[in-house]
């Protein structure tokens, strides 16, 4: 009979713990503000000619994505841009892999639908001015929310 009420308070102890923690949770969380609804647009970089996303690019995307969690997402813009380096070809590919390496993230990691995102591929066009100077820091992807309160 010890060991029945032994068990009955170990396993009431783990139960009343747990929703101690999630209870803590939640009080962390910021409460929805409708006010954060709005067209967001940020850049998410990539190292070199890489499709693969960094830690940092992750945190950012993360960021943006907490901070309009509980919003209506409208539509998603991808825009994947590369440097003058490489072919054109070579180029308009890894722009174009970017956007789905990212649509892929977002539409995994937090939820935005793919049925509202629109892929595009810039490649190389842009990184060279007129004058013929390389325009830094190319090697990236714009992504534009359209949020709005539910």
């Amino acid at each position: 009979m010890r060991l029945k009420s032994f068990f009955i308070a170990a396993t009431a102890a783990a139960v009343l713990s747990g929703c101690a923690a999630t209870q803590a949770a939640d009080e962390a969380r910021a409460p929805f503000d409708p006010a954060a609804c709005y067209e967001r647009n940020f850049s998410v970089y990539f190292e070199g000619d890489t499709t693969e996303l960094t830690p940092l690019a992750r945190e950012v995307i993360d960021l943006q994505a907490e901070a309009i969690a509980g919003c209506r997402i409208n539509s998603v813009r991808i825009i994947g841009l590369t440097d003058a380096d490489g072919s054109h070809e070579s180029n308009r590919q890894v722009s174009v892999r970017r956007a789905e390496v990212l649509e892929d993230y977002l539409a995994q990691r937090s939820g935005w639908p793919r049925s509202r995102t629109e892929l595009l591929a810039a490649g190389e066009s842009g990184a060279v001015t007129q004058d013929g100077l390389n325009v830094p820091m190319r090697n990236r992807a714009r992504i534009i929310v359209n949020a709005v309160a539910p």
